[in-house]
C-alpha cells in the first residue's frame, strides 16, 4: 500500500519528493528501487512474542534505528512521515515524533500492527482500510491504497486464469 501512495505522491508533487525507508536487509530496497524511489534504511529488528534471548538486543536496535531516522529526518526535512507499520515502523514513527516531523499511519490490517499501535499517540493521522477498532478524531476509514500501474489488464488477467474473453466474469 505505502507504494500506491508512494506513486501518487510523486505524481502531485514531482520526483524526489519521496523517499522510502526500510530495513538494511529487506524486501523494501528492491520495491523501492524498482519503482525509482531513493532508499535510507534503518536498523530495527522483530520482537519475538516468546520468551526470548534475542529480545535482549532489542534496545540497541531500537536506540541505532532511532538515531539513523533522525539523521535522515533532519538532513531531509519531510513534510510528514507515512507509516505503514513493520519492524522498521518504530524507530522511524518514534524519530518522526521526537522531530516533530507529522506522522501518518497506514493501517492496511484490520487488526492494528504492534509498531502502529505503539506510535499511534503521536499519530496526526491514522488511515485504517477496515472499520474495526475503536474510531478517534486523528482516524478515518481510507481504505487500502493499491498500485494500479502494476494491475495486469482485463483481457491479461482472463487469459492467466484461464477465462473466456468474449464472456462476462463476475467474482
Amino acid at each position: 500500500p505505502g507504494l500506491g501512495v508512494a506513486r501518487e505522491w510523486v505524481k502531485l508533487h514531482g520526483e524526489g519528493s519521496v523517499l522510502w525507508v526500510g530495513r538494511p536487509e529487506g524486501i523494501e530496497r528492491g520495491m523501492a528501487e524498482k519503482a525509482g524511489l531513493p532508499y535510507r534504511s534503518v536498523s530495527s529488528a522483530a520482537l519475538r512474542r516468546s520468551a526470548s534471548l534475542r529480545n535482549l538486543a532489542l534496545p540497541w536496535a531500537l536506540g541505532r534505528g532511532i538515531r539513523q531516522a533522525l539523521q535522515w529526518i533532519r538532513a531531509e526535512a519531510p513534510v510528514a512521515v507515512l507509516l505503514t507499520g513493520g519492524y522498521v515502523g518504530l524507530p522511524l514513527g518514534l524519530a518522526a515524533a521526537w522531530n516533530g516531523t507529522p506522522l501518518v499511519l497506514l493501517e492496511p490490517n484490520a487488526v492494528p500492527g504492534l509498531a502502529n499501535r505503539l506510535v499511534k499517540p503521536w499519530a496526526k493521522r491514522w488511515c485504517r482500510a477496515y472499520p474495526a477498532g475503536q474510531a478517534d478524531a486523528k482516524s478515518g476509514v481510507t481504505g487500502t491504497p493499491c498500485r494500479f500501474a502494476s494491475l495486469p489488464s482485463r483481457a491479461e488477467s482472463k487469459r492467466v486464469l484461464g477465462f473466456d474473453p468474449g464472456k462476462r466474469t463476475l467474482l
